[in-house]
Protein backbone atom coordinates (compact mmCIF):
# COMPACT_ATOMS: atom_id res chain seq x y z
CA UNK A 1 0.00 0.00 0.00
CA UNK A 2 1.44 3.35 -1.09
CA UNK A 3 1.61 5.95 1.66
CA UNK A 4 0.05 9.32 0.79
CA UNK A 5 2.29 12.04 2.21
CA UNK A 6 -0.09 14.77 3.34
CA UNK A 7 0.29 18.32 4.67
CA UNK A 8 -2.37 20.33 6.49
CA UNK A 9 -2.71 24.08 5.88
CA UNK A 10 -5.11 25.91 8.19
CA UNK A 11 -4.79 28.86 10.56
CA UNK A 12 -6.79 27.12 13.31
CA UNK A 13 -4.22 25.14 15.29
CA UNK A 14 -6.85 23.16 17.20
CA UNK A 15 -8.59 22.17 13.98
CA UNK A 16 -5.29 21.05 12.44
CA UNK A 17 -4.54 18.94 15.52
CA UNK A 18 -7.98 17.32 15.45
CA UNK A 19 -7.70 16.68 11.72
CA UNK A 20 -4.27 15.13 12.13
CA UNK A 21 -5.58 12.82 14.85
CA UNK A 22 -8.47 11.77 12.61
CA UNK A 23 -6.15 11.03 9.66
CA UNK A 24 -3.52 9.19 11.72
CA UNK A 25 -5.75 6.12 12.08
CA UNK A 26 -5.54 5.42 8.33
CA UNK A 27 -2.39 3.41 7.49
CA UNK A 28 -2.02 4.85 3.98
CA UNK A 29 -2.14 8.48 5.15
CA UNK A 30 0.99 10.03 6.63
CA UNK A 31 0.75 13.64 7.79
CA UNK A 32 4.23 15.02 7.13
CA UNK A 33 3.61 18.70 7.74
CA UNK A 34 1.27 21.22 9.36
CA UNK A 35 1.19 24.93 8.49
CA UNK A 36 -0.74 27.90 9.84
CA UNK A 37 -1.01 29.91 6.61
CA UNK A 38 -0.37 29.83 2.89
CA UNK A 39 2.94 31.64 3.08
CA UNK A 40 4.39 29.02 5.42
CA UNK A 41 3.55 26.09 3.15
CA UNK A 42 4.86 27.95 0.07
CA UNK A 43 8.12 28.68 1.90
CA UNK A 44 8.44 24.99 2.79
CA UNK A 45 7.89 24.01 -0.84
CA UNK A 46 10.56 26.47 -2.00
CA UNK A 47 13.09 24.96 0.39
CA UNK A 48 12.29 21.34 -0.52
CA UNK A 49 14.15 19.23 -3.06
CA UNK A 50 11.94 17.35 -5.48
CA UNK A 51 8.25 16.77 -4.79
CA UNK A 52 7.78 17.71 -1.11
CA UNK A 53 4.55 15.75 -0.51
CA UNK A 54 1.72 14.04 -2.38
CA UNK A 55 -1.26 16.15 -1.35
CA UNK A 56 -2.01 19.35 0.55
CA UNK A 57 -5.29 19.93 2.40
CA UNK A 58 -5.72 23.68 1.98
CA UNK A 59 -7.97 26.11 3.85
CA UNK A 60 -8.96 29.34 2.05
CA UNK A 61 -9.34 32.10 4.61
CA UNK A 62 -5.91 32.48 6.24
CA UNK A 63 -3.61 35.40 7.25
CA UNK A 64 -0.52 36.52 5.31
CA UNK A 65 -1.43 34.45 2.25
CA UNK A 66 -4.82 32.89 1.58
CA UNK A 67 -5.34 29.39 0.25
CA UNK A 68 -6.14 30.48 -3.30
CA UNK A 69 -2.84 32.32 -3.75
CA UNK A 70 -0.94 29.53 -2.00
CA UNK A 71 -2.55 27.00 -4.34
CA UNK A 72 -1.52 29.01 -7.40
CA UNK A 73 2.07 29.28 -6.22
CA UNK A 74 2.38 25.64 -5.17
CA UNK A 75 1.03 24.42 -8.51
CA UNK A 76 3.48 26.65 -10.36
CA UNK A 77 6.38 25.07 -8.43
CA UNK A 78 5.13 21.48 -8.08
CA UNK A 79 2.31 20.72 -10.57
CA UNK A 80 2.26 17.03 -9.60
CA UNK A 81 1.35 17.80 -5.97
CA UNK A 82 -2.41 17.35 -5.52
CA UNK A 83 -4.19 20.17 -3.68
CA UNK A 84 -7.58 19.59 -2.10
CA UNK A 85 -9.24 22.69 -0.68
CA UNK A 86 -10.88 21.99 2.69
CA UNK A 87 -13.16 24.90 3.52
CA UNK A 88 -16.40 26.08 5.08
CA UNK A 89 -17.25 28.14 1.99
CA UNK A 90 -20.02 26.52 -0.08
CA UNK A 91 -20.36 29.26 -2.71
CA UNK A 92 -19.84 27.51 -6.08
CA UNK A 93 -18.15 30.64 -7.45
CA UNK A 94 -15.48 30.27 -4.74
CA UNK A 95 -15.08 26.64 -5.75
CA UNK A 96 -14.58 27.61 -9.39
CA UNK A 97 -12.01 30.24 -8.36
CA UNK A 98 -10.12 27.60 -6.40
CA UNK A 99 -10.15 25.24 -9.36
CA UNK A 100 -8.95 27.99 -11.68
CA UNK A 101 -6.03 28.64 -9.32
CA UNK A 102 -5.03 24.97 -9.61
CA UNK A 103 -6.97 23.07 -6.92
CA UNK A 104 -7.55 19.42 -7.77
CA UNK A 105 -10.56 19.09 -5.50
CA UNK A 106 -12.84 20.96 -3.11
CA UNK A 107 -14.26 19.42 0.07
CA UNK A 108 -16.28 20.96 2.90
CA UNK A 109 -14.96 20.85 6.46
CA UNK A 110 -17.98 18.93 7.75
CA UNK A 111 -16.96 15.93 5.61
CA UNK A 112 -16.49 12.79 7.72
CA UNK A 113 -12.88 11.52 8.01
CA UNK A 114 -13.54 8.31 6.07
CA UNK A 115 -14.98 10.28 3.13
CA UNK A 116 -12.18 12.84 3.35
CA UNK A 117 -9.54 10.11 3.14
CA UNK A 118 -11.26 8.70 0.06
CA UNK A 119 -11.18 12.18 -1.50
CA UNK A 120 -7.43 12.31 -0.85
CA UNK A 121 -6.94 8.94 -2.52
CA UNK A 122 -8.95 10.08 -5.55
CA UNK A 123 -6.95 13.32 -5.87
CA UNK A 124 -3.59 11.55 -5.67
CA UNK A 125 -4.78 9.03 -8.28
CA UNK A 126 -5.51 11.90 -10.67
CA UNK A 127 -9.20 12.47 -9.97
CA UNK A 128 -10.99 15.67 -8.97
CA UNK A 129 -13.03 15.15 -5.80
CA UNK A 130 -15.89 17.54 -5.04
CA UNK A 131 -18.29 17.48 -2.11
CA UNK A 132 -21.55 16.13 -3.61
CA UNK A 133 -23.60 19.01 -2.21
CA UNK A 134 -21.75 21.61 -4.28
CA UNK A 135 -20.81 19.57 -7.34
CA UNK A 136 -24.14 20.22 -9.06
CA UNK A 137 -23.91 23.99 -8.59
CA UNK A 138 -20.36 24.03 -9.92
CA UNK A 139 -21.41 22.05 -12.98
CA UNK A 140 -24.21 24.54 -13.63
CA UNK A 141 -21.64 27.38 -13.74
CA UNK A 142 -19.38 25.39 -16.06
CA UNK A 143 -22.32 24.56 -18.35
CA UNK A 144 -23.13 28.27 -18.68
CA UNK A 145 -19.52 29.01 -19.56
CA UNK A 146 -19.63 26.08 -21.97
CA UNK A 147 -22.50 27.69 -23.86
CA UNK A 148 -20.96 31.15 -23.90
CA UNK A 149 -17.43 30.31 -25.08
CA UNK A 150 -16.36 29.60 -28.68
CA UNK A 151 -14.49 26.50 -29.66
CA UNK A 152 -10.77 26.59 -28.86
CA UNK A 153 -8.51 26.04 -31.85
CA UNK A 154 -6.11 23.52 -30.31
CA UNK A 155 -4.85 20.55 -32.28
CA UNK A 156 -5.15 17.37 -30.21
CA UNK A 157 -4.14 13.92 -31.38
CA UNK A 158 -6.79 11.19 -31.43
CA UNK A 159 -5.37 9.63 -28.28
CA UNK A 160 -5.08 12.98 -26.47
CA UNK A 161 -8.74 13.64 -27.20
CA UNK A 162 -9.66 10.18 -25.92
CA UNK A 163 -7.75 10.82 -22.70
CA UNK A 164 -9.42 14.22 -22.32
CA UNK A 165 -12.85 12.66 -22.83
CA UNK A 166 -12.11 10.15 -20.06
CA UNK A 167 -11.01 12.95 -17.72
CA UNK A 168 -14.23 14.85 -18.39
CA UNK A 169 -16.09 11.73 -17.25
CA UNK A 170 -14.27 11.99 -13.91
CA UNK A 171 -11.96 9.01 -14.46
CA UNK A 172 -8.73 8.68 -12.48
CA UNK A 173 -5.40 8.08 -14.24
CA UNK A 174 -5.67 4.35 -13.55
CA UNK A 175 -9.21 4.20 -14.89
CA UNK A 176 -8.15 6.05 -18.05
CA UNK A 177 -5.33 3.57 -18.56
CA UNK A 178 -7.72 0.63 -18.16
CA UNK A 179 -10.38 2.13 -20.43
CA UNK A 180 -7.93 2.86 -23.25
CA UNK A 181 -5.76 -0.22 -22.81
CA UNK A 182 -2.54 1.73 -22.24
CA UNK A 183 -0.01 1.99 -19.42
CA UNK A 184 -0.28 4.42 -16.52
CA UNK A 185 2.94 6.21 -17.48
CA UNK A 186 1.63 6.57 -21.04
CA UNK A 187 -1.49 8.22 -19.62
CA UNK A 188 0.70 10.62 -17.63
CA UNK A 189 2.63 11.47 -20.81
CA UNK A 190 -0.57 12.29 -22.70
CA UNK A 191 -1.86 14.36 -19.78
CA UNK A 192 1.36 16.37 -19.60
CA UNK A 193 0.96 17.06 -23.32
CA UNK A 194 -2.67 18.13 -22.75
CA UNK A 195 -1.63 20.48 -19.95
CA UNK A 196 0.90 22.14 -22.25
CA UNK A 197 -1.50 22.50 -25.18
CA UNK A 198 -4.41 23.73 -23.05
CA UNK A 199 -2.13 25.90 -20.88
CA UNK A 200 -3.44 24.42 -17.63
CA UNK A 201 -1.87 22.91 -14.52
CA UNK A 202 -4.25 20.17 -13.36
CA UNK A 203 -7.10 17.88 -14.34
CA UNK A 204 -9.83 20.19 -13.05
CA UNK A 205 -8.55 23.06 -15.22
CA UNK A 206 -8.26 20.76 -18.24
CA UNK A 207 -11.86 19.59 -17.80
CA UNK A 208 -13.06 23.18 -17.36
CA UNK A 209 -11.32 24.29 -20.58
CA UNK A 210 -12.66 21.26 -22.47
CA UNK A 211 -16.24 22.01 -21.41
CA UNK A 212 -16.04 25.78 -21.85
CA UNK A 213 -14.67 25.50 -25.39
CA UNK A 214 -16.71 22.47 -26.45
CA UNK A 215 -13.68 20.31 -27.13
CA UNK A 216 -15.47 17.05 -26.23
Amino acid sequence: MKTIRTVLVDDDHRYRSALRAALDIYPDIEVVGSFGDGAAVVDAAVESEGQPWDVALMDIDMPRMDGLEATRRLKAMHPTVAIVVLSVFEDPHVVVRAICQGADGYVLKDTLPQALVEHLRIAVAGGSPLTPGIAGAVLDIIRKLHVEQPRLDVKLSRREKQVLEELVQGRSYKQVAAALGIGLETVRTYIRSLYKKLQVHNVAEAVSVALRHRMV
